[in-house]
């Protein structure tokens, strides 16, 4: 295990527990402020492969937010991985649904900027 990895480890652990929190929260400003925590740490996770791998990870985690949130990460590095899971929220009900609808649509316009 190199010196990196804890850290990437420790990372992902946070991002998921903060993606849990995030779907918990009813309220839009700590929502909003949690969700830009999310942006920072999936940012840093992204830059490298094993933190890319643990986004990936968590794509198949059994809640939505969390593979709202990492599908939405992953679209700059594995759009192949992320848009399937981000369309099967899509149709689903509530505003998750809405959310992954609209990240796709500006995905594929150019809009997102991560």
């Amino acid at each position: 295990m190199t010196d990196a990895e804890p850290n990437v480890f420790r990372l992902a652990q946070d991002y998921e527990s903060s993606a849990l929190r995030w779907g918990e929260i009813e309220s839009p400003r700590p929502k909003n402020k949690l969700f830009d925590h999310l942006t920072d740490v999936g940012r840093t996770l992204s830059e490298t492969t094993s933190g890319q791998a643990r986004l990936v990870d968590l794509l198949d985690n059994p809640s939505r937010s969390v593979r709202l949130l990492a599908g939405t990460c992953c679209l700059t590095f594995a759009p192949n991985l992320a848009e399937p899971v981000l369309r099967e929220i899509a149709d689903g009900p509530g505003l998750d649904a809405i959310t992954a609808k609209y990240t796709l649509i500006e995905f594929h316009k150019g809009n997102l900027k991560f």
